[in-house]
């Protein structure tokens, strides 16, 4: 039996990972295999270390960013979000709208400077958001910028879910597996493939390029050590605070 030689292996199956899965299976001639594990199903009773940023159901999605180039990206990922809805036939979008409170007029300033495409509007209310909005309160000395349109919630499961379907039928293989080990393969040895790759389950894949969408897990697990001994990728740890709240069924009623 013949070993399989991919053109590309994608480790980490997450939202980078799955989209780049995607996007690489409308490449015409080209074999793919993404590489990575499911949510667990119980968490309490999981043991292993890699943890996904995309268990959650909900993810804001805005036009507003932190620089330009963020701004960009997001537009350009949302007028594609109702394509892949129907491609995948999974919704993951809820295109209902955001609202920015700022403080400062400087960095109102900074957030409508973010936005330069054509085909967004963003919406200077801040002088009556309280006829749009009379249930909010809000203080009197802040700036409010709205986002009618295109902007709003994603179930980053399903965007996932839906980039994987895609993905698979486009004939992208999918192994649910942690990977342990990313290696060169010396020039004497092969003319055929550049990597081998390890899983924690024992397997072993060969490919001509490899791309790592593991985020942080990246440097955690150690995966360029053969390749640069010593040496991790430069990232940037952050940490966030997340609110959930719950609201009364007749208040999220009114707020929809």
């Amino acid at each position: 039996m013949s070993q399989v030689i991919y053109d590309l292996v994608i480790v980490g199956s997450g939202m980078f990972g799955s989209a780049a899965a995607y996007h690489a299976s409308q490449i015409s001639g080209k074999s793919v295999c993404l590489v990575g594990p499911p949510e667990p199903k119980n968490r309490e009773d999981e043991d292993r270390d890699v943890f996904g940023s995309w268990y959650d159901e909900g993810r804001i999605c805005c036009q507003i960013g932190n620089s330009p180039t963020w701004a960009a990206l997001a537009v350009r990922s949302m007028k594609r979000y109702r394509h892949l809805e129907n491609e995948s036939g999974i919704s993951f979008y809820n295109e209902v709208g955001f609202l920015s409170v700022l403080k400062t007029a400087e960095e109102r300033k900074d957030a409508m400077n973010s936005v330069q495409d054509d085909g967004v509007k963003v919406h200077d209310v801040t002088k009556n958001w309280k006829s749009h909005f009379p249930f909010l309160n809000l203080p009197d000395d802040v700036y409010v910028l709205w986002e009618k349109d295109v902007s709003g919630h994603i179930s980053p499961r399903k965007l996932l879910e839906a980039h994987q379907k895609v993905a698979s039928r486009n004939g992208v293989r999918i192994l649910p597996e942690i990977v342990s080990a990313i290696s060169p393969v010396k020039s004497s040895q092969t003319t055929t493939h550049r990597w081998e790759i390890l899983t924690e389950e024992g397997s072993e894949l060969h490919t001509k390029s490899v791309l790592v969408c593991a985020g942080a897990y990246a440097g955690f697990k150690g995966l360029f050590q053969q390749v640069v001994p010593k040496k991790v990728p430069d990232l940037e740890l952050r940490t966030q605070t997340v609110a959930y709240l719950r609201i009364p069924e007749k208040e999220a009623e009114q707020l929809r």
